[in-house]
């Protein structure tokens, strides 16, 4: 029977873990062990081992009690030094932390403790004294700090919070098909102000008629029926408006907080990419030790946060990376040191995050990508003829490590050779919506970066219609929205092309893409040079437009899974329900990018038009919705507008102190500052007290209009009356 309290193992083991994964991570971390950072990274390490050795007496854990206090005694010898950690203390840190996770695997299994003297003298060799008698060592645990006592923590199960975040998904996207309903509450009560309105001008038109007949008795019934209706009909109107305006602000606040409720739940489920990442360095360690090569290991970013459940997806395609690199990429010390390196081969895990990406990278210093071996391996096992691998570009070249059984290890081991590490990590790229990079170092070497989004709850989705059916794209690989004339199209080497920013971007139809009938062109546009709405997407390097029917709206979503085939090759990712009942196919970009390059369907050829004269005028636009940006930029720009375009109050103040405008465009509703708040600022400064400012705004009630109107708005106009002819006749009025 084991001689330890087991309910105490637990706790400790729980303490433990948390405690041996930060002290690795810093160990392993250049950033937290170099510069300013250190003596905050030494004090860290004191302070767990020291925390440590209390608890491993409270729970009878003697060795690892010892091994604590020898830790401390090794790195409190560089506490008060200039100098960082060397090689050896690291490692054999690294070897006293394995040991205590040895001991407490023994001790909960009730098996006989290991013997770790050799790990215990070669710390007291390294931290230069004999070892030390415990008994010596202080009575208790070092006492928590006031910020960190200050801090409370409530163990959760990780479903409980998994099924928070669907719960409040599915309320979100509730709340949009309730703001469809709104709609057609809205639709209602106009067509009633209609009927209203129709009435009232017969009534007009029927007044001669009843005045003639004012003391016929027998048109008494008919101005008792017009009366009614007349009451009726004015009553049912104002019933319509006021429910269409509680309506719209009780969806408004439920949509707030919801929306805040699913933005917490997804919060809580983020976590540290060290509470997955930070054991790695042990492995690398013992890879390198069995194929006897020497590793400098070092992470970056390990405090960098992100959804659990994406980092747990990451951890097998990164640890598959990481040996990957130490198995094929780092030499052995006598070949790095024959072509002029150090005999220690530099291994980096880089994570980083930037707006709602997250990019994990592994870089080397070794071999690099051999490019004529995976040519052979790709002729060899009959992916490519002998033509197509040499007119291959690199970049196809280099993607074809990533395709399952696809292998140029001459051997099969337990560490690689059977082809399978590297597909695990363009699969779970793809199944996580991201991408995949492979890029040659200079001066040698191979960086790997995995971009995903920080959290897989929803995503934020454009909506567009094409062929009649409704789509999805994932807006963090949609650069621009814009609308051009088809004759604006170009041919460059038999492709069709538009200029987007300057550059030529490879333009084809949705529905051709997939296969679709083609819609034609909306009543009074001109079918011979119809307007075509562009999406122009970006997948790694190359930027295609897609044609579509229609721009419908950008909503976050929870994308459900359809039943259908996922992965690298699969042009759709799951759906979403939409308010009219349909449900819109998920794309997945990438295999998107795949049909373009193969199909050979593409737009009429275009012809050439009169270039138009550009007008210096210069415009501001100012709103968070990609959709809506996009969409006045182009209907602007198309009418010789120059624009300009910020997603928020705060970026557009940033941009009238750097430049020069003659109207601004603004939102009301947005993050960080809203369009009132902008509005407020901009009559306040003399620089930009003087420009016109246009409310754009789905915000239609009286107070909101007259709170802009009263803070110095030019005009107010409403989204949902909002056409592109109103929109560009209040702006030429005002310019």
């Amino acid at each position: 029977m084991s001689q330890y309290d087991r309910s105490l193992l637990e706790i400790f083991s729980a303490e433990q873990a948390e405690h041996i994964q930060r002290v690795r991570s810093l160990l392993d971390s250049n950033a937290a062990m170099a510069g300013e950072a250190r003596p905050g990274a030494i004090e860290e390490i004191l302070r767990r081992a020291h925390t440590l050795k209390g608890a491993g007496r409270a729970v009878g854990l003697k060795t690892t009690e010892q091994l604590a206090h020898q830790m401390e005694a090794l790195v409190g010898r560089f506490e008060k030094s200039s100098a960082a950690l060397d090689e050896n203390s690291i490692a054999v840190t690294h070897r006293a932390l394995d040991a205590m996770e040895d001991i407490l695997a023994a001790a909960i299994a009730g098996r006989a403790e290991p013997n770790v003297s050799a790990v215990y003298d070669a710390m007291g060799a390294a931290a230069g004294s004999s070892a030390s008698p415990v008994e010596a060592a202080e009575p208790e645990a070092a006492a928590p700090s006031a910020a960190q006592a200050a801090t409370e923590y409530l163990r959760v199960d990780a479903a409980n919070v998994d099924e928070l975040i669907r719960v409040s998904s599915q309320l979100l996207a509730l709340i949009t098909a309730g703001e469809g309903e709104a709609s057609r509450q809205e639709d209602a009560a106009q067509r009633a102000e209609s009927a209203a309105s129709e009435y009232r001008a017969m009534r007009r038109a029927a007044a001669p008629f009843l005045r003639a007949h004012a003391d016929d008795l027998e048109a008494e019934p008919l101005r008792e029926c017009l009366e009614f209706v007349d009451r009726e009909l004015h009553a049912i109107s104002g019933v319509a408006r006021a429910s269409v305006a509680a309506q719209t602000q009780r969806t408004w606040e439920l949509r707030q907080r919801v929306t805040r409720l699913h933005q917490n739940s997804v919060r809580v489920r983020m976590i540290p990419a060290e509470s997955v990442f930070g054991a790695f360095g042990t492995m690398v360690r013992q890879i390198a030790q069995e194929e006897g090569k020497r590793i400098d290991f070092r992470v970056e970013g390990l405090e960098v946060q992100a959804d659990r459940v994406v980092l747990q997806a990451l951890k097998d395609p990164v640890m598959h990376l990481l040996r990957n690199a130490v198995s094929h990429g780092i030499e052995t010390p006598p070949e790095r040191i024959a072509r002029g390196k150090s005999s220690a081969g530099n291994v980096r895990l880089l994570i980083d995050a930037q707006g709602s990406r997250l990019h994990v990278s592994v870089e080397d210093d070794g071999r690099g990508l051999d490019s004529q071996a995976v040519r052979g391996e790709a002729i060899a096992s009959g992916l490519l003829t002998e033509d197509e691998a040499a007119a291959a570009p690199p970049q196809q070249i280099a993607n074809l490590i990533f395709r399952s059984g696809f292998s140029t290890s001459g051997a099969v081991t337990n560490i690689s050779g059977r082809g399978v590490g590297l597909s695990i990590v363009k699969e779970t790229a793809d199944r996580l919506h991201g991408e995949v990079e492979v890029r040659q170092r200079e001066p040698f070497g191979l960086s790997v970066t995995i971009s995903v989004s920080l959290s897989i709850s929803t995503q934020q989705l454009l909506l567009v219609e094409a062929g009649g059916s409704a789509f999805g794209m994932p807006t963090q690989f949609v650069r621009e929205l814009t609308r051009a004339r088809l004759s604006a199209l170009r041919m460059a080497g038999g492709q069709a092309v538009l200029m987007v920013n300057g550059k030529p971007a490879p333009v084809a139809r949705l529905s051709d893409l997939l296969e679709l009938p083609t819609s034609p062109p909306p009543p009074g546009d001109d079918v011979r040079d119809p307007w075509m709405r562009v999406a122009c997407l970006v997948w790694g390097e190359q930027t295609i437009g897609l044609i579509v029917d229609r721009f419908v709206d950008e909503r976050e979503a929870m994308v459900k899974d359809l039943g259908l085939p996922r992965g690298a090759s699969s042009l759709t990712a799951g759906g979403i329900p939409l308010e009219d009942g349909r449900v819109a196919l998920v794309l997945n970009p990438g295999a998107l990018l795949n049909r373009f390059r193969a199909s050979s369907k593409r737009p009429l050829p275009p012809r050439e038009e009169p270039q138009k004269e550009i007008s210096t005028r210069r415009i501001l636009v100012v709103d968070d919705s990609l959709t809506t940006r996009s969409l006045e930029k182009s209907i602007l720009e198309a009418n010789g507008f120059q624009v300009t375009i910020a997603v928020d109050g705060a970026e557009a103040l940033e941009k009238l102190g750097r430049d020069s405008f003659d109207l601004v465009i603004t939102d009301v509703v947005m993050p960080r500052m809203d369009g009132m708040q902008l509005l407020e600022q901009m009559k306040k400064q003399s620089a930009t007290e003087r420009i016109p400012v246009i409310m754009l705004t789905s915000m239609e009630s009286q107070e909101h209009q007259q709170r802009g109107m009263s803070l110095g708005a030019d005009a107010y106009i409403v989204k949902r009356k909002f056409d592109q002819q109103e929109l560009l006749r209040t702006v030429r009025q005002i310019l």
